[in-house]
């Protein structure tokens, strides 16, 4: 069963933060610092697509989760 989460995020460097401490850790290790600066130029923009902020500035980032049930036979 799947989840979506919305979390508000003050701006689009806070997502960039976050997702630099979680799942893009692994890929930005692999990469040299100017290879490093272009990817997060390149997906700070694709955020802008994507994501409006709100009357308040606020950012509603939309972070689907995937929950499962495990048994023993």
């Amino acid at each position: 069963m799947g989840k979506t989460y919305c979390h508000r995020m003050p701006d689009y460097e806070s997502i960039i933060e976050w997702y630099k401490g979680t799942g893009l850790r692994p890929y930005l290790e692999q990469l040299c610092q100017t290879d490093r600066n272009e990817f997060i130029n390149d997906f700070y923009s694709e955020l802008k697509k994507h994501y409006t902020p709100q009357k308040n500035g606020e950012i509603l980032f939309e972070f689907p989760r995937l929950f499962f049930t495990a048994t023993k036979k």
